[in-house]
């Protein structure tokens, strides 16, 4: 596979942005409200790393009341987001793509959480992306990265895909779009590695590595 991406579009939570404690911390607060057990931040890691359909069977939780959970999650999220930072080199190499590609974010997160976050970075949202879309739906990261691509003229074969879960790799299979997995995020290399994705990335620099 050609390695000349001109697109690079990025997860948030997991790929740029260190944020396992605080979604320990929203979980906390929300658990009750939803009758779910109180897991451990190794067990919560599981879990996100874990494809929907095994959440939805194994927890008996519907896909309605999982997109309530989502939400909640998120709404507790951003009233913590001050306290995350990126991951190590993160700001760096984004600046260093910024010169020779187009960045986008594609995210499940809140549109403001997100901007809370770049803003306490020193670093506005729209002076690195081009483009971004917090897409509500947590089903539907394909169809969000197919209506990207519409909006935008965007060749899928010049996009590449950064994400941290097993779900995001199924999306992007799904839409006809190269994705990155990488494992400094929730989903270990042992689960990312078996939803195939087309690079598997096991630090930042490697992102650098892969596009020169």
């Amino acid at each position: 596979m050609s390695n000349n991406f001109k697109y690079l579009i990025f997860d948030f939570d997991g790929t740029l942005a260190d944020t396992e404690f605080i979604h320990l911390e929203a979980y906390k607060r929300i658990y009750r409200r939803f009758d779910l057990p109180k897991f451990t931040q190794a067990e919560l890691v599981k879990i996100k790393s874990s494809k929907i359909k095994d959440l939805i069977t194994e927890y008996k939780i519907g896909p309605v009341k999982l997109l309530k959970i989502a939400q909640a999650l998120n709404q507790e999220t951003a009233s913590l987001i001050t306290q995350a930072n990126f991951y190590p080199e993160i700001k760096k190499i984004l600046l260093q793509l910024k010169k020779d590609h187009v960045l986008g974010i594609l995210s499940s997160n809140q549109l403001s959480t997100i901007e809370s976050f770049f803003n306490q970075q020193n670093l506005p949202l729209a002076s690195l992306f081009t483009f971004w879309h917090c897409e509500k739906e947590i089903f539907a990261k394909d169809r969000a990265l197919k209506a990207l691509m519409k909006k935008h003229k965007i060749p899928r074969q010049e996009v590449l895909y950064f994400g941290d879960q097993v779900r995001d790799v199924e999306a992007c299979q799904r839409a006809g779009v190269a994705v990155a997995a990488v494992t400094w995020g929730f989903a270990n290399e042992e689960l990312l590695a078996g939803a195939q994705a087309n690079f598997l990335l096991n630090r930042p620099n490697e992102i650098l590595d892969l596009l020169s």
